[in-house]
């Protein structure tokens, strides 16, 4: 009888050890954040604004090109005016790409932090930062569903239009007063 309780009490401790083991232990997941940014669907959309806007200053920089030497005119002043034209160019990319990118990195941030939340994680990490991985610990497609969810909007915000001046304010007349 003695032995039969003993080994009932080491079973029921083995069991209690078993329910026990997760608790304390953090839980981890990675995300492929260039996977994720390329297979969005704001990614694409903006990698195609991208594509496009390069593809429209490249052509209007050629035309300029090609105007300079039809006409035969490579003077400095002209070298000047397309070498301005090319850093315009570049930076205009450049700032769109950093807009781009700025809301991306927004909803990426927003859509990881919310996933951990959900999923009770302790911690999500970079792909890149993890030498070795659970393919069931890559939490990438349901990252790219969720910035899916946002529908981020990659449009060009609208220029607000150049305020007219002020007209000027009544000025009381000189010696009067008011």
């Amino acid at each position: 009888m003695r032995k039969l309780l003993i080994a009932a009490l080491c079973v029921a401790v083995m069991g209690l050890a078993a329910c026990n083991q997760d608790k304390g232990k953090p839980r981890v997941a990675v995300v492929d954040a260039d996977k994720v940014l390329s297979e969005c669907q704001a990614g694409k959309k903006g990698m195609d604004a991208l594509r496009a806007m390069s593809e429209e200053i490249s052509a209007k920089l050629k035309t300029m090109e090609a105007e300079m030497g039809e006409n035969g005119d490579k003077s400095q002043e002209k070298m000047q005016a397309f070498q301005q034209a090319l850093g315009q160019a570049r930076n205009e990319i450049n700032r769109e790409q950093m807009r781009l990118m700025g809301l991306l990195q927004k909803g990426f941030d927003e859509a990881v932090e919310e996933y951990r939340a959900k999923n009770g994680l302790d911690v999500i990490l970079l792909r890149e930062q993890a030498l070795a991985v659970a393919p069931e610990a890559d939490a990438s497609k349901a990252i790219i569903a969720a910035l899916d969810a946002k529908n981020i909007d990659i449009s060009k915000p609208a220029e607000a239009a150049p305020e007219a001046p002020a007209a000027p304010a009544n000025k009381p007349a000189e010696g009067k007063a008011q």
